[in-house]
């Protein structure tokens, strides 16, 4: 049941053509580091955004370098997605993540320059908040 139903967010991914991803790392009950691993396009029937949960991923090893590789083998060997449609690209505001030098934002952007990182803006807000008071 799970398969199908991954099936068919992939294909309407595929139909859609163009897509972004948002990767973020919990800890499960084990205390293993999962990302997650979730994409957005715009519906190809009517035009609505959509934003889907494809898997978690475990962490064999918490180097950007290897997230980045884990995530983009992922989605281009088991999903068969064409990464070269990846669009953006979203994380949390971690340093290892969305650092301008050092983070898996700039790993993906060399392999797609294309995919484009735009920080999370819902964790931004309590710094908002705080800068207001």
């Amino acid at each position: 049941m799970a398969h199908k139903v991954r099936d068919s967010i992939l294909d309407d991914l595929r139909t859609a053509g163009y897509f972004s991803l948002s990767v973020d790392s919990t800890p499960d009950q084990c205390h293993v580091d999962q990302l997650s691993v979730i994409v957005r396009y715009v519906s190809p029937d009517d035009g609505t955004p959509i934003e889907r949960f494809l898997t978690f991923l475990e962490m064999g090893s918490h180097t950007v370098e290897s997230m980045a590789k884990m995530v983009h083998n992922y989605l281009t060997n088991e999903c068969k997605i064409d990464f070269s449609k990846c669009r953006g690209q979203s994380y949390d505001n971690a340093a290892n993540m969305s650092g301008k030098y050092k983070g898996m934002q700039e790993i993906i952007l060399k392999i797609n320059k294309y995919a484009m990182y735009i920080p999370c803006a819902v964790l931004a807000i309590p710094r908002i908040l705080l800068v207001e008071q």
